[in-house]
């Protein structure tokens, strides 16, 4: 299951790759918008716990995908539960990643499932690059290290229309593990 971890850790190291851009604003929460986008998520952090006593869960899961940002996901998974029951889209968007990387693969396909429910063309709005099929491909690596072969292979052909793999074979774990490396290496 390591390869597994550090396969999915690879493409999420791609996915979670400094972007953006900003500036500031005299709203709380477009300041600390702003700041997230500057790639400036120590500044953003403070400013969205700073507005959590005004803004609530918004600013929680602003202060999540920050944690997120910073490497800290125990701070990013406390953050987005905060925040879950207010259903954000966003906060569960990051909550899969901070689940994913704290090898909790059943709350990351619970978190994408709620995602994919909302919105099946999801987007971030904070960073582009955070988009549904990079949610399915979380998934599909979360089906794999749950041993889930049939889900696994039905969440890569959502990514692949047309692949198919026999469920059957003995090597089926190896034969899915290499799509997803190929999938991770396309992205």
């Amino acid at each position: 299951m390591k390869t597994k971890n550090l396969l999915v850790f690879v493409g999420l190291s791609a996915l979670l790759a400094c972007g953006g851009g900003g500036g500031g604003d005299k709203n709380p929460l477009k300041n600390a918008d702003n700041l997230f986008a500057a790639k400036n998520y120590a500044a953003a952090l403070t400013a969205y716990l700073d507005a959590v006593a005004t803004e609530g869960s918004v600013a929680n899961v602003g202060a999540g995908w920050c944690y997120v940002r910073l490497g800290d996901y125990a701070n990013a998974d406390a953050q987005f539960t905060i925040a879950s029951g207010d259903s954000l889209i966003d906060g569960y968007a990051g909550w899969a990643i901070a689940k994913w990387v704290q090898n909790d693969a059943e709350g990351v396909v619970d978190c994408i499932n709620f995602v994919l429910a909302h919105d099946a063309n999801y987007i971030f709005t904070l960073d582009t690059r955070v988009t549904s099929g990079a949610l399915i491909y979380i998934q599909a690596s979360a089906y794999l290290e749950l041993e889930n072969y049939s889900m696994c292979l039905a969440t890569i052909q959502v990514l692949a229309p047309g692949y198919t793999a026999d469920l059957n074979d003995p090597n089926i774990e190896d034969i899915l593990l290499a799509k997803l490396t190929e999938l991770g290496a396309a992205s």
